[in-house]
């Protein structure tokens, strides 16, 4: 009893032992088992130490979670006895099939303030060579808040876009329309007005196309575009702007050269302006490590032709930034640069549609522009960022409302340098796909140079965005945005105007029927307050919306 017990611990050490090399050459056997000689030793004691295992704690990252190593120090033993080879035949896993991709979505829906609402996209689906597709739009408003139809607005969109993927570059295109319609309701209250005289409407043609490198081995990284973008309004007002840029990277031992132009031709008419500028800035800097630092200098040089500049053609600025990481969690940045801020009449309206015709469009003189800041991880799901930015600025655009017409505005220059400051904090969570949450907080401090205020420029803002995904079958978004302290100018008083507070509220819940429909409802400005961003415009109320999408 005693010489078999000793016989199976020595088995299965054997076992034990060599199982590694059983996989060798298995395919080549027979599977048949040698015949062996065992020799047993009977005064033999054979003793297995134990193992140590050193477990190594390391401490959770912000973007994945890592596994812990383990250590095994084991004491080597050997067992004088000849091989045994086993035949294993390792296990095949199968292949996990393709979840089922749809190239569209459709959504549609309806709202108050008669308020009519489509957008689909058409997609190809997995295409190793070709992505391509489609987008178009429509939402508009047949009543607004002041006089019902006298206040309506419209947005129309079609665009077409697609890319080529070779094994060293990828090229790709867009071409778009869109069409935007809004209504001076400016005007002074009971003034009797008809809807053709107050509409206006603007046209837009945007087209682009780029080539950029796709060699992950390649030395260096480059990225070439050009584009073309026109609109044209309602009053004779016709812009085109050429534009094109071109960004490269290449590596040189352990720093990298970088280079970024940009070059824009501008062709603007209107009633009684004809007129055409360029901009051409060159941007070359230097990339380089430093004692943990890292670090791009270099310079911003721009030439333009713009009529309102004083400072001559050609500006030349610093460039340097610099970054330093005091631990995985924590990460330090400044920058110094400058540049010339180029406005167009396309610009323009998308921030301020109601510009009466003939307004003077100028370039920015960003003088100076100084920022920095700290990002940090906090715990494993959440973020910190807070920073400030400050910049003198030479001919800073704003915006009033003209005297002839309140309910349009006009442009403005400041000749002297404004100095303005930002100071803003962010915080924000995100869990998978279940749970998101942001906070964000900004102060604006405007110390300007010959004008009285920074006119229709708000002091300062906060933001709040959350998301909760409940069981992958509904999903409710919330978002509070405030923005207050903007000022405006009474021509008809002579005075400021202190613009109230505005307090938006919207949320909004979507509950999927399966995987290819959902149905939503939208509540947008749940306060009902008709705040004004610009002076004598108010926005609608209450926004309700219902509708449904469609995956395919």
């Amino acid at each position: 009893m005693k010489k078999f017990t000793q016989l199976t611990l020595v088995l299965i050490g054997l076992m034990l032992s060599w199982t590694s090399y059983g996989q060798e050459d298995w395919e080549n056997n027979t599977g048949e088992i040698e015949d062996v000689e065992v020799q047993i030793i009977k005064d033999r004691e054979i003793t297995l130490l134990k193992a140590n295992r050193n477990f190594e704690k390391i401490n959770p990252t912000f973007s994945e979670t890592q596994v812990p190593k383990f250590e095994y120090n084991f004491q080597s033993f050997d067992f004088e006895i000849p091989d045994l080879t086993f035949r294993l035949r390792p296990l095949r896993i199968k292949n996990e099939q393709l979840q089922k991709l749809y190239g569209g979505y459709l959504k549609a829906g309806f709202g108050n303030f008669g308020t009519p609402y489509l957008e689909g996209f058409v997609n190809n689906k997995r295409d190793q060579q070709y992505a391509y597709g489609a987008h178009v739009k429509h939402l508009s408003s047949k009543n607004g808040p002041v006089d019902d139809e006298n206040s309506g607005v419209s947005e129309n969109q079609v665009d077409i876009f697609g890319k080529i993927f070779t094994k060293n570059a990828v090229l790709g295109g867009s071409l778009g329309y869109e069409q935007d319609k809004v209504r001076f309701y400016g005007y002074p209250a009971n003034t009797l007005v008809e809807v053709v005289d107050i509409e206006q409407q603007f046209n837009k043609i945007k087209v682009n196309g780029f080539v950029k490198s796709n060699n992950k081995e390649g030395d260096m990284n480059y990225y070439l575009g050009a584009g073309y973008s026109h609109v044209s309004d309602d009053f004779d007002a016709k812009e085109g702007v050429f534009d094109t840029k071109f960004n490269m990277t290449y590596p040189l031992n352990d720093a990298k050269i970088k280079l970024a132009s940009d070059v824009k031709v501008i062709s603007r008419t209107d009633n009684v302006i004809s007129d055409s500028r360029y901009l051409i800035a060159i941007k070359p800097t230097y990339e380089f490590e430093y004692n943990g630092f890292n670090i791009e200098a270099g310079l911003n040089a721009t030439y333009e032709n713009d009529t309102l500049q004083d400072l001559g053609k050609l500006h030349i600025y610093p460039v340097v930034k610099a970054a330093y990481d005091i631990s995985d969690e924590i990460k330090l940045y400044a920058t110094l640069d400058g540049g010339i801020v180029a406005n167009t009449y396309q610009s323009v309206v998308e921030r301020v549609p109601f510009v009466m015709n003939n307004v003077p469009i100028n370039h920015t003189n960003r003088l100076y522009q100084i920022s920095g800041g700290v990002r940090s991880k906090a715990g494993k799901s959440s973020y910190l960022h807070t920073g400030f930015t400050m910049g003198g600025y030479k001919y800073f655009q704003y915006f009033l409302n003209d005297p002839s017409d309140i309910s349009k505005f006009t442009i403005a220059y400041d000749s002297e340098t404004s100095t303005i400051a930002n100071l803003f904090g962010e915080w924000g969570m995100i869990k998978s796909n279940k749970f998101q949450l942001s906070l964000r907080g900004d102060y604006f401090i405007y110390n300007m140079g010959s004008a009285a205020e920074a006119w229709h420029q708000p002091q300062y803002k906060i933001a709040v965005l959350g998301k909760y995904n409940i069981y992958d079958k509904i999903i409710l978004e919330a978002n509070l945005n405030i923005i207050g302290g903007i000022k405006a100018f009474d021509t008809a008083m002579n005075t400021s105007v202190d613009l109230d507070t505005a307090i938006d509220l919207g949320v909004k819940a979507s509950y999927l029927l399966s995987d290819q429909f959902s149905v939503f409802v939208s509540l947008d400005n749940i306060l009902s307050q008709e705040y004004e961003m610009l002076y004598r415009y108010p926005v609608k109320g209450l926004q309700v919306m219902g509708g449904l999408s469609y995956t395919f």
